[in-house]
């Protein structure tokens, strides 16, 4: 977003990068949105930081498409 604000919850995972097996590699998460509009034109982004830095270590653009959020 433009304004660098959060959308959704934070989530804290712990990536230990020294398991050789990649399945246990793969973990999945869970994001609680802010109920608002998304526009699926607009861009968005998954954004990680390292704990101990507290600086960006990664950076994802996402699209939000809410097909029904208004139906509901």
């Amino acid at each position: 977003m433009k304004n660098n604000g959060e959308i959704s919850n934070e989530v804290s995972h712990f990536a230990n990068g020294r398991e050789t097996d990649a399945d246990k590699r793969i973990f999945h998460m869970k994001f609680g949105f802010k109920d608002r509009r998304y526009d699926k034109d607009k861009r968005y982004y998954l954004v990680v930081f390292g704990e101990s830095t507290g600086k960006e270590s990664f950076k994802h653009n996402v699209i939000i498409d809410l097909a029904f959020a208004d139906e509901f």
